[in-house]
């Protein structure tokens, strides 16, 4: 039994070039690889979007690292900024695309963890 394909090959070239978990290209860069225009390579994307919703939303490389940088890490957009070598305004504008693309941001929280002083300041022992 054949199976249908959803995507086209184009379609399935222009996600894999795009998407965070494969290349990671920008739109300039994948529709410079593929030999298309750039305003094509967003109508194909927009077309996988529609057959396919749950493979978005398509990350940057620079918004995989910002959101890994704020939730891992727990930075501050100064810190980014140093970290990137781009400015905190560009942080910013980073922060927002991020959001608008339902992608949740939280700065980590601390690990905690038993140190022996602790002992002493039991006062319930289950």
């Amino acid at each position: 039994m054949k199976t249908e394909r959803i995507l086209t090959i184009p379609e399935e070239q222009a996600y894999r070039l795009c998407h965070q978990d494969f290349d990671g290209l920008t739109t300039a860069e994948a529709a410079e690889k593929m030999g298309i225009s750039q305003r094509r390579i967003q109508q194909l994307l927009q077309n996988v979007e529609q057959k396919c919703p749950q493979l978005f939303p398509v990350l940057t490389k620079r918004q995989v690292e910002i959101q890994s940088l704020i939730n891992d890490e727990g930075c501050n957009f100064r810190q980014i900024a140093l970290i990137s070598g781009i400015s905190i305004h560009a942080v910013g504008n980073m922060v927002e695309a991020l959001k608008a693309k339902g992608i949740y941001l939280e700065k980590r929280k601390p690990t905690l963890s038993y140190q022996k002083w602790m002992d002493g300041q039991i006062v319930n022992r289950f």
